[in-house]
C-alpha cells in the first residue's frame, strides 16, 4: 500500500515537476516578502529541501529544479511520510502601533472674580473755602476801675461776746449740775462803741476778779 503511494507521488513529480517548483518558490518569495528579507537564506534553504523530498520520490533527482544528481545509494531510502509544506518560519511580531497621546485636557477657566457687594463710595466734593470775612475793628480797652480810697478806713468788726460764768455755789451744798440743753445767759454786754479814726478808745471799768458779773466781791457766808 504504502509502495504504491510512493509511485503514484512519484509519476505526480514526474508529470508536474516544473509546477511544482514554481509553486514552491512562490511561497518562498511570498514568505520572504512578508518578512521584509530578514530570512532569505533560511527560506531558500527550506524551499530547495522541500523540492529535493518531493524529487527524490522516484528514486532520482531529476524532476523538480536542479540538475539530475547521482542515482542514490542502493539502500532504500526510508519511506517518506506524506510530504508537507515547509513550516513558515516564524515571523516575527511587528512592534505594536504606538497609542497617540490622550488629549489633554484643556484648563479649566479660572474662577470670575466676584464683584464686590458694596459700591466704592462716591467722593465727596470738596467745599469751596469761605470768603474771609471783614476784619473786625480791634476792641477798645476797657477803662480801669476807681480804686478804693485808703483813707477812709473800714470798720472794725464787733468783739465777741464774753460769756457769763456760773455763779457759785455755797460750801458743803453740792451744786445742782446744769443742764446742758440749758443754754446760758449771756453776760452783760459793756457799752463800748467803737472809736472812731483818730480818737482814743474809752476805757474800760476792770471788774473784780471774785465776781467779773458784777465787779464785786461776793458776800461772806455765815456760819464760815
Amino acid at each position: 500500500m504504502v509502495m504504491d503511494t510512493n509511485s503514484g507521488l512519484g509519476d505526480a513529480v514526474d508529470k508536474y515537476g516544473d509546477q511544482i517548483d514554481s509553486a514552491l518558490d512562490k511561497a518562498g518569495d511570498f514568505v520572504d516578502d512578508k518578512t521584509g528579507g530578514k530570512y532569505s537564506e533560511q527560506i531558500q534553504s527550506g524551499v530547495d529541501k522541500a523540492g529535493d523530498a518531493l524529487d527524490g520520490l522516484d528514486g532520482q533527482n531529476d524532476d523538480i529544479g536542479a540538475e539530475p544528481q547521482a542515482p542514490a545509494d542502493t539502500q532504500a531510502p526510508p519511506e517518506p511520510g506524506t510530504p508537507t509544506t515547509p513550516g513558515d518560519p516564524s515571523v516575527p511580531t511587528e512592534p505594536g502601533v504606538p497609542t497617540e497621546p490622550g488629549v489633554p485636557t484643556e484648563p479649566t477657566d479660572p474662577s470670575i472674580p466676584t464683584e464686590p457687594e458694596t459700591e466704592p463710595s462716591t467722593p465727596t466734593e470738596t467745599t469751596e473755602p469761605a470768603e474771609p470775612g471783614s476784619p473786625t475793628s480791634p476792641t477798645s480797652p476797657t477803662e480801669p476801675t476807681d480804686p478804693t480810697d485808703p483813707s477812709i478806713p473800714t470798720e472794725p468788726t464787733a468783739p465777741a461776746e464774753p460769756v457769763q460764768p456760773g455763779v457759785p455755789t455755797e460750801p458743803g451744798e453740792p451744786g445742782a449740775p446744769t443742764d446742758p440743753s440749758t443754754p446760758t445767759e449771756p453776760s452783760v454786754e459793756p457799752s463800748v462803741e467803737p472809736s472812731t479814726p483818730g480818737e482814743p478808745a474809752p476805757q474800760t471799768i476792770p471788774t473784780d476778779p471774785a465776781n467779773p458779773a458784777t465787779g464785786e466781791a461776793p458776800e461772806p457766808i455765815a456760819g464760815s
